[in-house]
């Protein structure tokens, strides 16, 4: 594999036009649609052009990352830094507390 410090800009434009964008939640390590079923549209900021549809994630969502999360901590947690799942469930429960628990974006619709 080629080092991608040395790719050129051409390189990283024909990567970036393949790329396939899903409009999926990750959570417990498979791409599932937001419980809602809402999606919404994410926008360059500079130029207003759509970049994607993406799923539109709820407290549902939440709950459910979270619960994979604390069952998948006690597995993964080998690093120095203690469990990959605890910032995780910090944050979640932190999301819960506020009123824009689905604000994840700086462009996320309220």
């Amino acid at each position: 594999m080629s080092d991608p410090a040395l790719f050129s800009h051409a390189d990283w434009q024909a990567h970036a036009a393949a790329l396939t964008l899903r409009d999926l939640c990750l959570i417990d390590g498979a791409f599932v649609p937001a419980a809602s079923g809402k999606r919404f549209a994410t926008v360059n900021p500079a130029t207003g052009q759509v970049l994607a549809e993406v799923a539109l994630g709820g407290a549902e969502d939440i709950d459910r990352a979270v619960r994979a999360a604390r069952l998948a901590g006690p597995k993964i947690s080998t690093g120095p830094s203690g469990p990959p799942a605890a910032p995780l469930t910090m944050g979640a429960g932190h999301a819960r507390r506020r009123a824009s628990a689905r604000r994840f974006c700086c462009d996320w619709p309220p």
